[in-house]
């Protein structure tokens, strides 16, 4: 009984300090920032402001601290090791360290090994080889290359030429175009087939319906083109009938004038030999 009243007394004893405090001697002393270190402890909690200096150069705090010492910084200078993010200099974080290219740590990261070759089918991944799992490919041998996803056809708009697997990816490529419906055409048909007022009555036998006139003897039906040349066709030869006395007329005349010019010449000829 008496021990144990010994040691509440002295757990009662020690001082309760804040987060940014540290105990020493039973006083409660401010703890250094992160950079710093303790140079001398503080001697009262009257007075708890302890004495803190900067961390040498190579040399860091990266906490709140009541140390007297800092921590040395990694210097990434193992064999196929280098600088991944250097330190600040404020000496408030250590340097970042990783492997070279082609390199991975081991698992407790003493050293670094060599990655190994992963074939066609297989990427890399932590410097060991993984089969590429479904929707992935690899095409290469690499030690550093991941597995690739497999191109989304659809998402760009176009189908799917040749599926892919493993090692080979997929190839894309644009949809063929569809066929398009023929140009309807109109042919003549017989006029008996089609109804006309005469005998075309509506069902209350009251109002007769108006159905399309039969087409014509000589008229012209059928599509666009056909209709077009035909037109055409009786154009050509309603020019030719009118084109053709024309040009007779304009031969016949030009004869006369050729003829009335040498009458004209012998007329002349005559006289002088008069």
């Amino acid at each position: 009984i008496l021990l144990l009243n010994v040691e509440l007394s002295c757990l009662n004893s020690l001082p309760v300090c804040n987060e940014r405090q540290y105990t020493t001697h039973g006083v409660c002393c401010n703890k250094c920032r992160p950079g710093y270190r303790i140079l001398t402890h503080c001697t009262s909690s009257e007075h708890p402001e302890s004495s803190c200096v900067p961390c040498d150069r190579n040399w860091y705090m990266d906490k709140w601290n009541g140390a007297d010492y800092c921590k040395a910084m990694n210097m990434c200078n193992k064999s196929h090791e280098v600088i991944h993010k250097a330190a600040s200099n404020d000496g408030t974080e250590d340097n970042v360290c990783k492997c070279e290219k082609s390199y991975h740590y081991t698992d407790t990261h003493e050293f670094c090994l060599q990655n190994a070759d992963c074939p066609p089918g297989q990427g890399s991944k932590n410097g060991l080889c993984v089969v590429c799992v479904d929707g992935t490919y690899s095409d290469v041998t690499s030690n550093t290359k991941k597995c690739k996803k497999q191109p989304d056809c659809e998402a760009t708009g176009m189908q799917v030429i040749k599926e892919g697997n493993s090692t080979t990816p997929t190839i894309c490529g644009l949809a063929p175009a569809q066929p398009t419906d023929a140009p309807k055409t109109f042919t003549s048909a017989s006029t008996d087939a089609l109804p006309t007022t005469e005998n075309v009555i509506s069902s209350d036998r009251s109002t007769p319906v108006i159905a399309t006139p039969a087409p014509q003897p000589g008229a012209i039906t059928g599509s666009g083109d056909s209709v077009w040349e035909t037109m055409r066709g009786m154009l050509g030869g309603v020019l030719i009938i009118i084109l053709v006395p024309i040009g007779a007329c304009v031969v016949c005349k030009l004869r006369k004038k050729k003829q009335h010019s040498r009458n004209i010449e012998n007329g002349e000829s005559k006289l002088l030999f008069e």
